[in-house]
């Protein structure tokens, strides 16, 4: 039970954001890319030309109409890239990735903020006890 309401919740979100991205009249198919974490690794963030990261899955990348990626670390110019376990790196790292097909967002919670932008009502309750999360959200459709 659990699983099947984190993933109706992934999929109810998912569905919020690409209308929040595609405005009013989203397409009739969406084809969604994954990605998995966009790390700092020094041998990566000492590597001349970041683009080279991407190299093999650039087209891969760029035939979606939207590719998500967890950026994996804090990006913050004034202070020097590093890796475990301090991470930083600078905007060019990734302006790379954006360049390579992934979906440049806003950080900083665009998720909740989305979700609560296109819906009528959202509430949330978090239990420690049990170590759950309750999420209800509710949207009043136009006639």
């Amino acid at each position: 039970m659990r699983r099947f309401l984190r993933n109706t919740l992934c999929t109810a979100a998912m569905i919020l954001f690409c209308h929040g991205v595609f405005g009013q009249d989203p397409p009739a198919e969406l084809l969604l890319g994954f990605v998995g974490d966009i790390m700092a690794h020094n041998v990566n963030y000492h590597m001349a030309d970041y683009s080279r990261i991407y190299d093999g899955v650039s087209g891969i990348l760029r035939s979606d109409d939207l590719t998500f990626a967890n950026l994996e670390f804090p990006v913050d110019p004034a202070l020097p890239q590093m890796t475990y376990p301090r991470f930083n790196n600078h905007p060019a790292y990734v302006r790379a990735a954006v360049e390579a097909g992934i979906e440049e967002r806003r950080p900083g919670g665009l998720g909740l903020y989305l979700v609560q932008r296109m819906v009528d009502d959202l509430d949330y309750d978090y239990d420690p006890g049990s170590r759950q999360m309750r999420v209800s959200v509710s949207k009043r459709l136009e006639s």
